[in-house]
This record gives structure tokens, C-alpha cells and sequence, in this order.
């Protein structure tokens, strides 16, 4: 389903369709139930309407980083 680019990326396939945020609420809400962390937590800062997304996730610290990278 995903695959690290290089140490500061990842792509992640998405099932839901990109239109009307579904996209993104899936990603989020991906990046949320395997990181443990709030939605509230995680912000799409740049590119919500194309596929390249850049997140934002608040309070994330090495532990997190790593935990993405093992998804």
C-alpha cells in the first residue's frame, strides 16, 4: 500500500475517491489510526487539492517520525 521515497517521503494509495476532501479525510484519518494520533493533530499544509500532500503533524518528535516509516 505505501512506500518510503526517501527519508522525508512517503506514498501512501489512497482507495477514496478525490473529490469532495474524501482523499484527504482518508489520509488523515490513515495517518492517524497508525500513528495514534489525533486527527485534530494532523493538517494537510499544502496541496489539498492535488495528489502531492504536504502534512503537518502537530507535536511530532523522532518516536513518531519512525513509527511513519514503519507504516
Amino acid at each position: 500500500m505505501e512506500a518510503i521515497l526517501d527519508e522525508q517521503t512517503v506514498k501512501i494509495a489512497l482507495k477514496a475517491p478525490a473529490m469532495e476532501g474524501k482523499a484527504n479525510a482518508e489520509l488523515i484519518a490513515f495517518l492517524s489510526g497508525n500513528l495514534g494520533i489525533a486527527k485534530s493533530k494532523i493538517e494537510i499544509i499544502r496541496g489539498a487539492a492535488t495528489r502531492l500532500k504536504h502534512v503537518r503533524i502537530e507535536g511530532n518528535d523522532q518516536k513518531t517520525a519512525s513509527e511513519l516509516f514503519r507504516i
